[in-house]
Formats: C-alpha cells, sequence, structure tokens
C-alpha cells in the first residue's frame, strides 16, 4: 500500500489522515492544488483481526491471507470435480452401466433389507428375515437364517437355503463329493451306492409309489426298485401279532389248516353251508350280526339271519333266506318276508302271505286274537245278544277285544325287538381267551328286556354264542357261531 502525502506552503494549514480515491494522503483542507509524494509505512506492528477491530493490518497479515484464500479456492475446485466424478458414476450405473466388476441392468423396484443384518441383491429382492439374504431378481429370504439364490427364488424356512420355489426347482450342477455327515452328496455317489440305477431311476431295496402329482404315496411300497419282474421273497419274517401286521408261511398254513379242520367237522351245535368266498356274512352296522351266507346287516343294532337275509334299517330284525327289513325297527320273519314300513312286523310279502297259526286267545288291549275269537264276536253280532245289549255296543266291544289282541302282538313284536336287541348288546370272547358270560339289556318303545349269553373261542379262528332274553312279554333264544380268518 502507498501513502501519499500533499503539501502546500501557506501560514496557517491544517493537516488530515483520509482516504481520496485509493490513496492515503495529508492533504490542505483549503487549498485546491497539492504536490504528491509516495512514501512507504514501514514498521507497521500486526493489528488485531476481529469483527469490530479498526487496527491497521502489516504486509505480512495480508500475504497469509492471501495464501489461505487460494487454498481454500483449490480445495473447492477439488470437491466440486470430485462431486461431478460420484455425479456420472451414478449415472453410468442408472442407465445400465456399473462399476469395474460390477453392472446391474434391471427396471424392477429397489431390493429391501427389512431384517436385521440381512443382505438384498437384486431387483425386488426382499431379505426379511434376520441375517438372511436374497440374491436375484424377486428373490425372497423371509425366515431367520435363510439364503434365497437366484431369481424368483423363496426361502421360507429357517436356517435353509433355496435355489428355486414350488413349481420352479433347479437342479444344482457340478456338486463335489460330500465327506462329511452333513455335506450334500452328488448323483454318482448315489450311484455307486446302488440306490439309484444308471439312468437315474430309485434302485433301493424298499421305495415307497408315487401319486399322479409326483408325491410319495404311502400306501404302497416296492421291493427291489421294480428290477425283480417275478417278484421279491422276504426271509425270515417273524410271526404278526397285531391285525396289520404281516404273517409268515407258517401262520398261513396253520390258518388253511384250521379251515379245512372246520370244512370236515360236523357241529352238532351249528351248521352252515356256503361258499366262504364269495358269500360272506357281513355286518356293516354298528353293533350289527349277520349269520348265513351273503347275509347283510346294514343297519345299526340290526340282525340278519338267513341266506341273503338283509337287514337295513336300524334295529331291524331279517330272519330267513332272502328276508328283508329295510325300515327302522322293522321285523322280518320268514323266507322271502318283506318289512318295509318302520316299526312293523311281516310274515311273508305282497302276494306271498302266510298265516300266523296256534296264537292263543288275546287277553290285553294289544294281543293279537286268534279265529275262534272272531268267530265268537260274529256270531255275537249277528246273534244273540246279551239282555240289555245292544247291536252296536256289542260289535264295539268286541272290535274293541280285537283291537287289544293286535295291540297284543304289537306288545310281544316290541318285546321281542327288545330281547333281541339285549342280546346282541353281550360282549363277545376276546382274543386270547375261551368262553365269556356276560349280560345285556335294551328297550324299545317303553318295552324292557335283559338277556343272558355266553360265547366261547371252540379254535383259533371258530367262535359260537348264545342267549336268551327276557322280556314282560316273554323269552328269546337267540344262537350263533362264526369262524374268522
Amino acid at each position: 500500500m502507498s501513502l501519499f502525502f500533499f503539501f502546500k506552503q501557506k501560514t496557517a494549514y491544517e493537516i488530515s489522515l483520509g482516504l481520496v480515491g485509493s490513496e492515503m494522503c495529508i492533504r490542505d483542507r483549503n487549498l485546491s492544488d497539492s504536490t504528491t509524494f509516495s512514501r512507504k509505512l514501514t514498521g507497521v506492528a500486526e493489528g488485531t483481526l476481529s469483527a469490530t477491530s479498526t487496527d491497521a493490518v502489516s504486509g505480512k497479515q495480508l500475504y497469509a491471507t492471501n495464501q489461505n484464500v487460494s487454498k481454500l479456492s483449490a480445495n473447492v475446485t477439488d470437491v466440486s470435480d470430485s462431486v461431478t466424478n460420484i455425479k456420472n458414476t451414478m449415472n453410468t450405473i442408472v442407465n445400465g452401466g456399473g462399476l469395474k466388476y460390477f453392472h446391474a441392468n434391471s427396471t424392477l423396484d429397489d431390493a429391501q433389507a427389512m431384517g436385521l443384518e440381512s443382505i438384498a441383491f437384486g431387483g425386488a429382492a426382499v431379505a426379511a428375515g434376520m441375517n438372511s439374504m436374497a440374491m436375484g431378481g424377486n428373490a425372497r429370504a423371509m425366515a431367520g437364517n435363510a439364503v434365497a439364490l437366484g431369481a424368483g427364488s423363496v426361502a421360507d424356512r429357517a436356517n435353509t437355503v433355496s435355489v428355486g420355489s414350488a413349481g420352479k426347482e433347479r437342479q444344482i450342477t457340478n456338486v463335489a463329493a460330500g465327506t462329511a455327515d452333513t455335506d450334500a452328496v452328488n448323483v454318482a455317489q448315489l450311484k455307486a451306492a446302488g440306490i439309484i440305477n444308471g439312468s437315474g431311476r430309485t434302485n433301493a431295496t424298499v421305495t415307497y409309489g408315487t401319486n399322479a402329482d409326483g408325491s410319495a404315496d404311502y400306501g404302497n411300497v416296492t421291493l427291489g426298485g421294480g428290477n425283480a419282474p417275478a417278484g421279491t421273497a422276504i426271509h425270515n419274517v417273524a410271526a404278526g401279532t397285531a391285525e396289520t401286521d404281516a404273517v409268515n408261511v407258517r401262520q398261513m398254513n396253520a390258518a388253511i389248516a384250521s379251515v379245512q379242520k372246520v370244512s370236515n367237522t360236523n357241529d352238532p351245535m351249528f351248521a352252515a353251508d356256503g361258499d366262504r368266498a364269495v358269500k360272506r356274512a357281513s355286518a356293516k352296522g354298528t353293533h350289527a350280526t349277520a349269520m348265513g351266507a351273503a347275509a347283510s346287516a346294514g343297519g345299526d343294532q340290526s340282525v340278519a339271519t338267513g341266506h341273503n337275509a338283509q337287514s337295513g334299517g336300524d334295529s331291524s330284525v331279517a330272519m330267513g333266506a332272502n328276508a328283508k327289513a329295510t325300515a327302522n325297527h322293522a321285523v322280518a320273519v320268514g323266507a322271502g318276508s318283506v318289512a318295509n314300513r318302520a316299526n312293523t312286523m311281516s310274515v311273508g310279502s305282497a302276494g306271498n302271505e302266510r298265516q300266523i297259526t296256534n296264537v292263543a286267545a288275546g287277553v290285553q288291549g294289544t294281543d293279537a286274537v286268534n279265529v275262534s275269537q272272531l268267530s265268537q264276536a260274529v256270531y255275537a253280532a249277528v246273534g244273540d245278544l246279551p239282555a240289555g245289549t245292544t247291536a252296536r255296543q256289542y260289535t264295539d266291544e268286541q272290535i274293541g277285544m280285537v283291537r287289544q289282541g293286535i295291540s297284543q302282538v304289537a306288545r310281544g313284536a316290541y318285546s321281542g325287538i327288545a330281547a333281541a336287541t339285549a342280546l346282541t348288546m353281550i360282549p363277545d370272547v376276546d382274543q386270547g381267551k375261551s368262553i365269556a358270560i356276560g349280560i345285556g339289556s335294551a328297550t324299545y318303545k317303553g318295552y324292557q328286556a335283559v338277556a343272558l349269553g355266553a360265547s366261547a373261542r371252540i379254535s383259533h379262528n371258530l367262535k359260537a354264542k348264545m342267549g336268551v332274553g327276557y322280556s314282560s312279554e316273554g323269552t328269546t333264544v337267540g344262537m350263533g357261531a362264526s369262524y374268522q380268518w
């Protein structure tokens, strides 16, 4: 900085320090002309630098300030260049380019790493589980420590690695042979172990069948991997004990011998004839009983006795060849009889009716009447009437007796049904036991009955059963036998 002094001699003048343009000067305030001299100010102490300071500064302070400004300008330029480089790099990545050794080309949504310490790579990849990793477009790692590798892969179980998804599975190729217990094995190792053959088909000793959808059919197994067209013999089979156990040849031969023994033996308490292979009795109803070739007891607590007898109604009874009790609580007695209305008893069928003989005279209102009682009633209606009795009164009385007789038949039937049902309630002898004695009870239409019965296991496969049922109207006796194999 230069300091200029202006001098003009005068008797009286004033010297002041101020600024004229950009020059420092001493001037005469009263004179318009002046003389300019160039001078330096030296020995200037460093002024205080602050927002309120009015001190003069030295050349040294100005030089230091200029140097700092130069350095700041250079730093600002460097920062600007770095920001420009970053911007250019990001534009390159977004526009389908990439960094060295890393490139991306995707229009999918951004990846999401939502789980703690999770990593997501790829368009719309989601890593939701803690410590999970999803790599690939739309890959999903949804459980803890799960890894989903490849586009569309889903790992939704903890501590698993998935390379695909349901219906979009992938093969893992170039797998080295495993050596540790937890290593993956390759196909070559399976072939060496004899588990699969050269075409990749299962060659194991026992394999499950396959359902139509490709899943395992646990209800079917194959021996020898299908490589034994003539079948595979199973040796050293222990004797089966449970109902679902396999049996060995010894057990089968013993069963055949028992059947042959029964076929050649005449039991004085029981006899039956029929082809067991095609005319087997069937009791499908709960607590139902079927006896006879092709007999069928389909109703709950029903009884079918005789060839092709059918008791389809609940608590129904069909006794006799081809007898049918199709309604609930119906009773069909005699060959070919049909009881197709609930709570009825039939001794024949349409066009094949039967007489009921040896019927005692009814005494109760629900008892059946016999011909003698009916004849007497008719004679009384058309013959001499008791004194003081009109024909109508007498007819009504006799009709009432007929009704009582019918009611008696119904009571007998109801009691008989109760007694028959009580007989069916007696449990059979258990496996491994010889004789069982039991009691049963039942009620039907308000009529009660009790039964006493016994069952015996004559042999391993043959059982016999008999019992007596007691009710207010009479006694019911039943017996039966069955052969099992």
